[in-house]
C-alpha cells in the first residue's frame, strides 16, 4: 500500500532528523578525537622534557663578564644537582688549566687558575643530563690586566726590559 501524502511527509522528516543526528554524532566523534589528540600532546610533553631536566641557569660572573683580580671565582649553577665534567679554563696565552671544582647542591664553583695576561678565558665543561646524554657549554670571559697573575706580570715585565736591552746593544753596535 503506497503511503498517504502526510505520512510520505512524516516519513521524510523523520529521515531528516536522523540525518541529523547522525551529523551531530559524528561532529562530536571528531571533537573528541580532537580533544584526546590534544590530551595526550599535553601529557606526553613533559616526559619528553624531562628527559633532558637539568638546565643551566647561570653563571657569575656572566658569559662575558671581566675579571678584575687574581683568584677570581666562578660560580655556576643548574637546576638542581650536576656533575661539571672535563672542565678546562682556556687562557688568553693558549695554556689550559684543570682548576679543582667544588660542588654544593645545584652550584658549582672554582677559582680561576693565575692568569698569565690579560684577555680572553674561554671555559668549556661537560654536563650529563639524567638519560645519560652529555651536554658541553662554553662560556667566555676576559681577564682584565688587574687580574693578571702578579709573578706573571713580573716576568712579562723583565722580558720585555730583556729585548729592549738587546734592542739597544744590537743598535749600539751598529
Amino acid at each position: 500500500m503506497p503511503p498517504r501524502s502526510d505520512e510520505s511527509g512524516h516519513l521524510s522528516t523523520v529521515v531528516n532528523h536522523c540525518y541529523e543526528d547522525w551529523q551531530h554524532i559524528d561532529m562530536a566523534r571528531h571533537i573528541v578525537l580532537v580533544l584526546l589528540t590534544a590530551a595526550s600532546a599535553v601529557l606526553l610533553t613533559p616526559a619528553a622534557a624531562s628527559a633532558h631536566s637539568l638546565q643551566f641557569v647561570s653563571m657569575r660572573p656572566a658569559d662575558g663578564g671581566t675579571i678584575t683580580a687574581p683568584d677570581a671565582e666562578v660560580v655556576v649553577t643548574y637546576t638542581g644537582p650536576f656533575d661539571m665534567r672535563d672542565l678546562e679554563v682556556r687562557m688568553p696565552s693558549g695554556t689550559i688549566e684543570r682548576p679543582e671544582v667544588r660542588f654544593a647542591g645545584a652550584t658549582a664553583s672554582f677559582t680561576v687558575p693565575p692568569v698569565p695576561s690579560p684577555g680572553r678565558i674561554t671555559l668549556v665543561w661537560h654536563v650529563p643530563n639524567s638519560d645519560g646524554h652529555v651536554v658541553r657549554y662554553q662560556r667566555v670571559l676576559v681577564a682584565a690586566d688587574s687580574a693578571v697573575d702578579p709573578h706573571a706580570r713580573d716576568v712579562r715585565a723583565a722580558v720585555a726590559a730583556m729585548l729592549g736591552a738587546l734592542r739597544s746593544a744590537r743598535s749600539f753596535g751598529q
